[in-house]
């Protein structure tokens, strides 16, 4: 190139653009031909510039990610724990010589080359099928993914079921039931109610579940109680007077049945040979429950009472015959709840009496609050007379049967809305009125099946 003294030298750009679509470009580090390069005013000399071309090249730069994932799952494959999922990058640059149009590699990686070990969560009520997955070491750009599922199963857990005395508040018995945590136990109460009516009790109260034992407490035992009361047999010859009973103003005809009850179990003294004249009227009166007393003994042997569980009172009482039988425990269960009170267990009313020996039954009842206001019969007015009449859903069904047996041309039987005079009838009409009685009787007392 050649130009004036202290003139700028034009810089060779085509030449350079020539060198550049060759895959070169100007290493502007050691060249010293730059655009500001002017000619010197030697004219005895050349000037010597040098521009130095290099290698271009092209970086491409590519991620590779490698994964670890761990599933926790139930049995059945439900979710028991989030995932652990653990992730490792890598860097790939690609360099491309532009003159050549060779290319190298360079994998690096961005944190590091270890999947750490993992501990499995723990889960209320199961158990990890692995407590950890171990940690893997070595991993490149080249690694497959990893994924593991470790399973959870149900632990075996426990119930106790206590049995207890409500009166003196012993353990009568116990009872474990096992099962997997957060199953349902198939065991109902119902199921032992015979054999704790064979070991002389029934179920006053219970905090087991309506719908079953559920195992939901982790490694703990659940423990429920079901009070029991016992189902008293009394026997006939020791004493056991009520402290509540008034028999100082009572001649024999007004005894009630408690009073017979404790005349047959020797409660009352023995009164010797004395001049009746001289005797006070107390006295009398002891005598006449004592003349009372063997009239009861030979009239029965045995008595069931249905006693008040709260306040311990004889609310009825009824005679066992001398005979082997069976008491309407479920009519007069029935009966009972009219006048507020509940049954509180489930004798079958079995009786063996044919030879005089069975007990005296007591079978507890407790006060319905909600059954106060149906507590006693109506009383209506008919015919200038005060009548009692039975109400019942069901007596239509028990008037069809009656009627059979029990009717009139003008007047049929119905148990309902039957009237019983106070006094008796006379007449032809005795028979008619007497047979209306036995019927509310027989509806009453459920003898209308037998």
């Amino acid at each position: 190139m050649s130009g004036n003294s202290n003139s700028l030298i034009k810089y060779p750009d085509a030449k350079i653009e020539d060198y550049e679509n060759e895959g070169y470009e100007v290493d502007t580090a050691k060249t010293d031909l730059t655009d500001s390069s002017r000619f010197d005013i030697d004219d005895t000399k050349d000037q010597i510039f040098s521009v130095y071309l290099k290698h271009k090249t092209t970086t491409i730069t590519n991620k590779k990610t490698v994964q670890q994932k761990i599933s926790y799952e139930y049995d059945d494959g439900s979710k028991a724990a989030a995932d652990n999922i653990q992730k490792l990058t890598f860097i790939n640059q690609i360099v491309k010589d532009e003159v050549t149009g060779k290319t190298t590699n360079s994998w690096t990686p961005v944190n590091k080359t270890v999947f750490s070990e993992v501990e499995s969560p723990k889960v209320e009520g199961y158990d990890a099928a692995q407590t950890t997955v171990p940690e893997t070491t070595g991993i490149n750009q080249d690694s497959s993914n990893a994924d593991y599922i470790v399973k959870y199963s149900p632990r075996d857990e426990q119930a106790v079921i206590r049995f207890i005395d409500n009166l003196t508040g012993n353990v009568i018995s116990e009872k474990q039931l096992s099962g997997k945590f957060g199953t349902t136990s198939s065991y109902k109460l119902a199921d032992e109610i015979a054999l704790i009516e064979n070991q002389g009790y029934f179920v006053k109260s219970s905090n087991l579940p309506e719908n079953g034992v559920v195992f939901n407490q982790d490694g703990q035992p659940l423990i429920y109680t079901v009070n029991l009361l016992p189902i008293e047999i009394i026997p006939e010859s020791p004493s056991n007077p009520d402290p509540d009973s008034d028999t100082s103003t009572k001649t024999g005809s007004d005894l009630d049945t408690n009073e017979k009850t404790k005349l047959q179990q020797n409660e009352y003294p023995k009164v010797t040979a004395v001049k009746m004249d001289n005797l006070k009227d107390e006295v009398k009166q002891i005598i006449e429950l004592v003349e009372t007393k063997q009239k009861v003994v030979d009239e029965a042997v045995s008595y069931v009472h249905f006693i008040d569980q709260d306040t311990n009172k004889i609310v009825k009482t009824d005679v066992l015959p001398k005979q082997n039988g069976f008491y309407p425990i479920k009519v007069v269960a029935a009966t009972i709840e009219k006048y507020g009170y509940q049954l509180q267990n489930n004798w079958n009313g079995i009786y063996s009496n044919s030879k005089g020996t069975q007990k005296n039954v007591n079978v507890y009842v407790a006060k319905k609050a909600r059954s106060q206001k149906n507590a006693k019969l109506p009383i209506e007015n008919k015919q200038g007379r005060d009548d009692f009449s039975f109400r019942d859903n069901t007596s239509e069904n028990h008037n069809g049967l009656l009627n059979q047996f029990f009717s009139s041309a003008g007047s049929a039987v119905d148990v309902n809305h039957t009237l019983i005079p106070k006094v008796g009838g006379g007449g032809a009409g005795t028979g008619h009125e007497v047979a209306k009685i036995l019927a509310v009787l027989a509806y009453s007392v459920n003898f209308s099946r037998r």
